[in-house]
């Protein structure tokens, strides 16, 4: 087996080590805040915080074109480890979004919204933490990693999973909020 010289091995680590999972400082309020189901994650509203107030505060990030029977605009900050989604499932910015191209929206958000400004009032419908980020807890005081026992107190989910995918779920990796 080949090994890396010292050097060049400290320097991965190193690079791997900074990676994106320090958030900056637009971030880290929301680092530590209440993750709350079907409200949001602090002053991140689901339903209400728009596109704009987004793109003003945190700027583009990397953003993820998701396509199905509707469209959404995935955001995500802090090396991936917070994604902010945004759906478009009808009305005028869906009917403007085809005739301008998702995909050129996606490659330039910020001209996408001053092409089409009604779009940059599409409202946050989802939120995603995962560990490497989010520090702080739900509004019940859950945080990632805690034993699933803890969160049934609280109520079964409401969507149930196979009864197998409850092994090994014990150190959940993420959270996610979502806008009923």
């Amino acid at each position: 087996m080949t090994r890396l010289p010292p050097t060049l091995a400290l320097l991965a680590l190193v690079a791997l080590a900074g990676c994106g999972k320090a958030p900056t400082p637009e971030l880290s309020p929301y680092a530590n805040a209440t993750l709350t189901p079907s409200v949001g994650l602090g002053d991140l509203q689901l339903g209400k915080t728009t596109l704009a107030e987004v793109l003003a505060n945190w700027g583009t990030g990397r953003v993820v074109l998701l396509v199905s029977d509707y469209g959404a605009y995935e955001l995500n900050y802090a090396g991936g480890n917070l994604a902010l989604m945004l759906i478009v499932d009808g009305g005028p910015c869906w009917v403007a979004q085809c005739a301008y191209s998702m995909r050129k929206a996606a490659d330039d958000l910020r001209a996408f919204i001053a092409a089409v400004p009604y779009c940059a009032q599409l409202p946050l419908s989802s939120i995603a933490a995962r560990g490497d980020f989010f520090k702080g807890a739900t509004d019940k005081n859950i945080r990632l990693g805690d034993d699933l026992a803890k969160a049934h107190v609280h109520g079964e989910p409401q969507i149930n999973p196979p009864p197998d995918m409850h092994a090994g779920m014990q150190n959940a990796p993420a959270f996610r909020a979502q806008y009923p």
